[in-house]
């Protein structure tokens, strides 16, 4: 899946792909309504930890996945797989599917294009794709398209990563944001720490 990262100069950079709009959407939303919020400038980009240890961005949208080797974060909640088919596949009316099943497709690709969003959504309208993304994309399907979950493929952690031990104040605010929104997104009443490294996946 892919995702965004946002650039700061007094202003914050977000990098990220183009597989989850709502949620990139929604944080930044809740950002902007803050008094005195920095802009935010978004990268798009099918590297996101890379962006980031090459300067390009200054935070990013990322799936925990990707490696976050040398970065501190925050989870910002999981994306649920889905299976992207046209209305007229006869897959599209099953409640779930298996990879098993998606494998036995001409059409499946195992590893997501890097293509954006549309151009995804437009190949699987046309038969010529089907392909797993996270279920933040449903918004942006249509009624040709439809999502089928994918009961034994893994949701993705999506987690918010800046590079470790730096400090930039815009960031922080939009660190800050990302915390409180993702606790009313789970519906978690803890405090989060934000002071404290997060642990490094390679």
């Amino acid at each position: 899946m892919a995702s965004a990262a946002p650039v700061m100069n007094g202003a914050s950079s977000l990098s990220r792909n183009a597989v989850r709009p709502g949620v990139l959407a929604d944080l930044l939303n809740a950002h902007r309504r803050l008094p005195g919020a920095a802009q935010v400038e978004v990268l798009f980009t099918n590297d996101e930890a890379e962006a980031l240890r090459n300067g390009s961005a200054e935070i990013s949208i990322m799936c925990n996945s990707a490696g976050t080797h040398g970065l501190d974060f925050i989870e910002l909640g999981l994306e649920h797989p889905v299976a992207l088919l046209p209305t007229g596949h006869r897959l599209a009316t099953r409640s779930t599917l298996t990879v098993a099943e998606l494998g036995g497709l001409d059409a499946y690709a195992d590893t997501l294009a890097h293509q954006a969003l549309d151009v995804i959504v437009d190949r699987a309208l046309l038969g010529e794709l089907v392909v797993v993304v996270g279920h933040s994309v449903l918004d942006r399907l249509g009624q040709a398209v439809v999502a089928v979950p994918v009961e034994d493929f893994p949701a993705a952690q999506l987690v918010l990563a800046w590079p470790a031990g730096t400090q930039h104040s815009a960031r922080s605010r939009l660190i800050e944001t990302a915390a409180s929104w993702s606790r009313v997104r789970t519906g978690d009443r803890r405090e989060p720490s934000l002071s404290a490294p997060a642990a490094a996946v390679s």
